[in-house]
């Protein structure tokens, strides 16, 4: 008994009339992943930096704001990064050439941007404009915050580290001068 009021139908020979469905291919990757990741293991990357320096602990008598350039070399891995940073900064009394050695790390915030920090040590080299007064050399500390933005499909990035606090110490500079620093730049990586 047919529990259908139509009388029973037979197949077209070949098989089911409608055309199998065919396996679908694996997913794509997301819109919102990278096609190339931005710091992949053993990248290197280069920039210039432009920025200041504003004492905290001194007079703006005594020690005037600083203004120069940074230029920044290191090899970036996954999430951390070891660095190379050579700073040019002067004002009116004297200028300040530092070496610093740092380590850094990043975490992506989202749209590409990577957020950070970084921290090193290094060496100052405080040329006086008054010959009344010595060069000093001293010992340098910085700990900044850091955000990096890729320019489109390209390998140059926008480098900001807006957060830097540095700690110049040498005894003939009458004790510790801490500054808070800027930066801006563009980098390259390749």
């Amino acid at each position: 008994q047919q529990p259908y009021p139509y009388p029973a139908q037979p197949y077209p020979q070949g098989g089911y009339p409608y055309p199998q469905q065919q396996p679908q291919p694996a997913a794509q990757a997301s819109a919102t992943a990278r096609p190339e990741e931005h710091h992949r293991p053993g990248r290197f990357a280069v920039g210039v930096l432009g920025g200041g320096a504003i004492p905290l602990n001194r007079r703006n008598e005594q020690v005037p704001a600083l203004a120069g350039l940074t230029l920044s070399a290191g090899i970036v891995f996954p999430m951390a990064g070891i660095w190379l940073d050579f700073d040019s900064y002067g004002n009116s009394d004297a200028s300040h050439g530092t070496l610093l050695a740092s380590g850094s790390f990043t975490h992506e915030a989202g749209g590409g941007v990577l957020i950070g920090a970084r921290a090193g040590f290094g060496a100052t080299l405080v040329n006086f404009k008054d010959p009344v007064f010595r060069d000093a050399t001293g010992t340098d500390f910085r700990v900044e915050a850091t955000a990096e933005y890729p320019l489109g499909t390209s390998s140059f990035v926008l480098w900001a580290r807006p957060l830097s606090f540095d700690v110049l110490t040498a005894s003939s500079l009458g004790g510790p001068i801490m500054t808070w620093q800027f930066r801006v730049g563009i980098g390259y990586q390749t």
